[in-house]
């Protein structure tokens, strides 16, 4: 309705300013080839000024020649000549604002409207004589013609707005259609999402901006659909892992209550199985703290950090225990060689230990685990290989989920909680690097953690104090 009214006050205005410049302008050609005669007539008339009866004849003759009303008027405003023998106008002293200025040697031109109703042009020119102004000439012609004219276009011009205001109109309604239809639906998706409705998707028409923000909106609904499938699945599996260990304890602490009541001395095994569950469920407290801060990006302290130094330390801490399950551990890296990245020192070794001691738990006897690391194109590689039991294609994509496990009784007799990799994929994440894992199932599996180099001119991190 706004544009339309818009439309509206345009073609109006248009019609206005267009009609009445073209009324002037055919008025004004009109008046000034009147004046173009008058001046004619003036010349002609000059030379019978003291003839009135030839001042009637050129009068008669140049009104038929020019199809207008000629009179003739001497300098004090008298008729002297016309065309028409007008009786009324003899011996009466003409006040007409063209007369005036042609008596003051100014020709002139104007447009009156009569007492019949109709239209009439007058144009005035000075009879000049010897230098003096002797006279006048005044003409007038009918305007109706152009008047007629001017009704008839505007009519024509009416009906042609009418039209394109119909058909603007009618342009109008199916373009605001097209915009508004897929606005109403969007806040209607939107306020269902605000709703609790997550996932509600909005039909995509066209390539346009407005596509491009239903897209975006789609694109934001499937996400927060997907987040909130996530949550539920872990509230539900740490309400579950929390709840093992609670149990178990509350189960131990009532068989040793038990053993008092009857006055008995309570079994050691009891209490050290109590003590077990309650460091479980530390550890898991623990993990999950940790998880929380990295998702909601809580900055940790960074400073320079050698991966050289670190990689070193995680082979010492876990190969006693290959060595104890008869794994081969291999390395491949140079000590001597700094691996500098930015970073905080204890996460990334927390990471980096936490998928070797993955790698190690899921590793039969007999079978090998190598520790590689790279430096490639501005990237530090970090590789944890292993010919272990290997993962089922079905269940890759799905690793760095939270308490996901693969085999899920296997895992809790290792004491693994399902947080040890989606710890890892964020300590990563928060580095600006990423993790990526291939393997093959019963053949072995492969980690690759990338993270970008810590170049010189990032600061002499050489002699930089680690953060600890």
């Amino acid at each position: 309705m706004a544009y339309l009214v818009i439309i509206i006050v345009l073609l109006i205005s248009l019609n206005i300013i267009t009609m009445r410049s073209m009324l002037q302008r055919t008025l004004a050609i009109r008046g000034e080839d009147l004046i173009a005669s008058t001046r004619i007539i003036a010349v002609e008339a000059s030379n019978y000024l003291e003839s009135p009866k030839r001042l009637g004849l050129v009068a008669r003759e140049n009104a038929l020649k020019y199809r207008m009303r000629v009179l003739i008027l001497d300098n004090k405003r008298q008729l002297v000549a016309d065309s028409q023998n007008e009786s009324g106008l003899t011996n009466r002293s003409l006040g007409y604002p063209e007369l005036l200025s042609a008596l003051k040697g100014k020709s002139f031109w104007g447009v009156h409207t009569l007492p019949t109703g109709k239209t009439a042009i007058y144009a005035s020119s000075p009879v000049i004589s010897g230098g003096t102004i002797r006279g006048a000439i005044m003409v007038s012609a009918p305007g109706d013609d152009i008047i007629s004219l001017y009704h008839d276009i505007r009519k024509q011009v009416l009906i042609f707005s009418l039209m394109a205001l119909i058909l603007a109109s009618g342009l109008g309604f199916l373009l605001a259609t097209r915009i508004s239809n897929p606005v109403v639906e969007l806040t209607r998706a939107a306020n269902q999402v605000k709703e609790g409705y997550l996932g509600r998707q909005v039909k995509v028409k066209g390539k346009d901006e407005l596509a491009q923000l239903v897209e975006s909106f789609n694109d934001m609904s499937r996400q927060l659909s997907k987040v909130r499938n996530q949550r539920s699945r872990f509230f539900h599996n740490a309400s579950h892992e929390l709840k093992t260990p609670l149990a178990t304890s509350i189960l131990l602490v009532d068989n040793i209550l038990l053993d008092l009541e009857k006055g008995k001395i309570p079994r050691y095994d009891f209490i050290a199985d109590v003590r077990d569950q309650l460091e479980r469920l530390q550890e898991l407290i623990t993990q999950l703290t940790v998880l929380a801060r990295l998702e909601e990006r809580e900055p940790p302290n960074y400073a320079p950090v050698d991966l050289g130094e670190i990689l070193p330390q995680v082979y010492s801490t876990l190969a006693p225990i290959c060595a104890q399950k008869q794994i081969s551990f291999n390395k491949e890296f140079d000590p001597n060689r700094q691996y500098m990245v930015w970073g905080n020192y204890h996460l990334l070794r927390e990471a980096i230990i936490n998928v070797v001691d993955n790698a190690v738990k899921y590793t039969p006897v007999g079978k090998s685990i190598w520790l590689k690391i790279r430096e490639e194109d501005n990237t530090i590689n970090i590789i944890i290989e292993d010919t272990g039991m290997g993962i089922p294609s079905e269940d890759q994509a799905h690793v760095f989920e939270r308490f996901y496990r693969v085999d899920k009784a296997r895992s809790r007799e290792q004491g693994g909680s399902g947080l040890g990799l989606s710890i890892t994929r964020e300590i990563i994440r928060a580095h600006g690097g990423d993790i990526f894992l291939t393997s093959s199932f019963k053949i072995g599996t492969r980690v690759q953690i990338r993270l970008p180099v810590l170049g010189p001119s990032d600061g002499q991190y050489q002699n930089a104090d680690r953060v600890e």
